[in-house]
């Protein structure tokens, strides 16, 4: 679990002196896959909270900045391996991985040379960049 120290959460938490421990923890739990969720009645019985309170308190939006945060820094191991797939699958003809793969890494290029980022792709677009990493793979 991503450590509470964020400089981005505790920056948030410093905004709002009001916040309580029960909103931190629901922003841990709603960041969760709901598979991995306990269930929301241990979670009110535990900070006493009713079930209005619950879902009231679920969709704030300082809870679901704070969930956002940590939903980055949890997952941020799993983009390369995401990207990766993205890349074989567009390289097996997946036209929609494709379109993805090539704005996300059009966009990381971008950030890189400090400039705009591109239009997205048409079709055609995709099709010859899709050919020339296929050309890079043999």
């Amino acid at each position: 679990m991503p450590n509470i120290q964020d400089k981005e959460i505790v920056k948030i938490i410093s905004e709002h002196p009001d916040i309580e421990e029960f909103q931190i923890e629901l922003a841990k739990l709603a960041m969760l896959p709901k598979a991995l969720r306990p269930p929301r009645h241990q979670f009110m019985g535990k900070y006493n909270i009713s079930e209005c309170q619950y879902y009231y308190w679920f969709r704030h939006p300082i809870v679901l900045k704070i969930k956002r945060i940590l939903t980055k820094r949890y997952f941020q191991d799993d983009i390369p391996d995401i990207i990766q797939a993205l890349r074989d699958e567009a390289i097996a003809g997946n036209e929609r991985a494709a379109k993805i793969f090539l704005e996300y890494v059009d966009e990381w290029h971008a950030e890189d040379e400090n400039r705009p980022p591109t239009q997205i792709l048409n079709i055609e677009q995709v099709n010859v960049m899709l050919n020339e990493f296929r050309q890079k793979d043999l």
